[in-house]
């Protein structure tokens, strides 16, 4: 036994996967108030608060079972990031197969260092054991609708290439979906749905990663990311996006006009985060006291905004609105943009982004480390040092380490101060824990919700070979994961001439050697 955790310790090394301990808790995590109340499919399960949970998407799947929403299974539209209701119908906007995106993403960088794509995703399938599907993006995400009688879902929607969906809102009879593209040369755009079925594009712009913000306020539908239609100067002193909050016109749903541009965003519509495929100009909007709040990332942390028709002695701007920073690195109340470290820290993962809710008449501000982004890097780090470069751990590791060492917060708006103040209650229930990813406030019953993600499932894919779990696994599970190793051997036996490959392989034998003769 002990050779055994030996021999799979000097595959960890080799690969350069050291996670940083943190605690017992690495891979537990508490999930905070994550709570469905529905009423068909599965069987009901009574917490020890007595909510009643069920699941309802294919309820007779298991764990690490292809499970999806829709019938049968479907692992490619399994990211649902948000949902719009309109009579018995919930429409669900999905993100197709973020994690493939991701890799292929990451892999295309590394084929330029000679790892080409199969073998940087047989890394892949050994380090997560085939958990990631792997898609060459040949259709875009889906919209799929869930009828609360009948229990059914379906698609109704299917993207192009390389688009995804940010975004649900129901406003008036309608129902509007923002998208979201890493793709540089697609547009991003809003869809409506009206009471017939039809989907009609409304708008549509270039420059944007997303067009995800949105809210209601003084009767119209308001929408935020970037305008394209905008005029902006050239060269070095041009904005990285077209920033906009845009308004629907309530006579014509193709009409959208400009009530914010990057002017009114000072040196944020300069950071280049609003190109990343993490990023997006504006990443959420919220009603409050009067005023459209507007959260915008940056890599010194979140900045907020806020903005509404010029009163009396207020400055507006061409569209006849005012605006004005209440949280970032330049308005001397909240310094730095809600980041927790004096000044920011370029480079981060950590508070990079933040959104905005209003419950009860009083606005809350959240935060949200990026996992997959600390994730990335890690195994980024790990394929740099099979490709034999100089790269310390420490480097590459650092996200992860930050994250974990940095709860996520909820802070709560005083009107009277214009303070955002923590709670500090919440911050204290993260501690310890793996959630890297308050996603998102909700209200039900009168009581305010907040979702988290667990992020302890992909750190665990850091940790695996040396933390026990091989000995959890089933015998196919078991049998996957060998198979899996031996695949990537096969591709590192004709990858002649590398001493790091030579190495990583004559431990991968001696691994699978090991594995194939466990008897549990």
């Amino acid at each position: 036994m002990k050779r055994f955790f030996c021999i799979m310790l000097s595959v960890v090394l080799i690969m350069g996967i050291v996670c940083p301990a943190y605690g017992a808790e690495i891979n537990d995590g508490d999930t905070v108030n994550a709570t469905a109340v529905t009423e068909m499919g599965g069987t009901p399960e009574a917490s020890e608060e007595g909510y009643t949970v069920q699941k309802i998407s294919n309820p007779d799947r298991g764990e690490r079972e292809v499970d999806g929403l829709i019938e049968g299974g479907d692992r490619e539209n399994s990211y649902t990031w948000r949902l719009a209701m309109r009579g018995d119908e919930i429409y669900i906007a999905t993100t197709r197969n973020i994690a493939s995106a991701l890799v292929n993403m990451y892999g295309g960088e590394f084929a330029k260092a000679g790892i080409d794509i199969d073998t940087f995703w047989a890394m892949i399938n050994v380090v997560a054991n085939g958990d990631i599907p792997r898609n060459d993006a040949n259709e875009g995400a889906n919209i799929i609708s869930y009828n609360r009688k009948t229990g059914e879902f379906k698609v109704i929607y299917t993207a192009g290439t390389g688009d995804y969906f940010r975004m649900a809102v129901t406003f008036g009879d309608d129902v509007y979906f923002g998208s979201y593209s890493a793709v540089p040369t697609n547009p991003q755009y809003i869809l409506k749905l009206d009471p017939e079925g039809n989907f009609i594009k409304v708008f549509q712009t270039m420059g944007s990663v997303s067009l995800r913000a949105n809210c209601e306020y003084d009767g119209h539908l308001f929408f935020a990311g970037a305008d394209d239609r905008e005029i902006v100067p050239e060269g070095e002193t041009a904005p990285v996006a077209k920033m906009a909050v845009l308004m629907k016109s309530n006579e014509d749903d193709t009409v959208w006009d400009r009530v914010a541009d990057y002017k009114d965003f000072g040196v944020t519509a300069f950071d280049p985060i609003h190109t990343s495929w993490a990023g997006a100009p504006i990443w959420e909007l919220a009603n409050h006291d009067g005023y459209i709040f507007a959260t915008a990332p940056t890599h010194n942390g979140f900045v907020i905004y806020k903005g509404h028709p010029a009163a009396d002695g207020e400055q507006a701007n061409e569209y006849g609105w005012y605006w004005q920073e209440v949280a970032g690195s330049t308005n001397g109340v909240n310094n730095p943009g809600l980041s927790d470290i004096e000044g920011g820290e370029p480079g981060t993962m950590r508070s990079l982004i933040g959104s905005v809710y209003e419950f009860n008449g009083e606005l809350y501000a959240y935060n949200f480390d990026h996992s997959f982004g600390g994730e990335a890097s890690a195994f980024a780090g790990m394929l740099q040092q099979v490709a034999g470069k100089d790269v310390k751990a420490s480097e590459y590791l650092f996200y992860l380490y930050d994250s974990l060492h940095n709860p996520q917060k909820v802070w709560k708006l005083n009107d009277e101060t214009g303070k955002f103040e923590e709670l500090k209650a919440f911050t204290e229930l993260m501690e310890g824990t793996t959630n890297e990813y308050v996603w998102r406030l909700g209200q039900y019953d009168g009581d305010l919700y907040i979702a988290t993600m667990d992020a302890g499932i992909f750190y665990n894919y850091l940790t695996q070979l040396t933390n026990g779990s091989f000995f959890t696994m089933s015998m196919s599970e078991r049998l996957e994961q060998i198979g899996y190793i031996k695949n990537l051997i096969a591709l590192l036996a004709s990858a002649k001439g590398n001493e790091k490959y030579d190495e990583l392989r004559a431990k991968l034998e001696e691994l699978k050697a090991m594995l194939e003769s466990f008897d549990p």
